[in-house]
């Protein structure tokens, strides 16, 4: 079982990692409005994989029964 002190710092860590997606995301339409494709996708992808990472800490944070309803 998780400690609540755990709990806290994996959900602050779910929260970053959202966050770095939507910045990635939000660097992605720039570049694509710019007409730098290559760029765009780069940094589309690495959204994506920030995303992977929250869901992932997610799927960790459900499985320990952490999340009580």
């Amino acid at each position: 079982m998780l400690t609540q002190k755990m709990i806290q710092r994996l959900n602050e860590q779910v929260n970053l990692e959202m966050y770095s997606s939507n910045i990635y995301l939000a660097m992605s339409a720039w570049c694509a409005n710019k007409g730098l494709h290559g760029s765009a996708k780069f940094l589309k992808d690495h959204s994506q994989e920030e995303l992977s990472h929250a869901y992932k800490l997610f799927d960790y944070i459900n499985e320990t029964g952490a999340v009580r309803g």
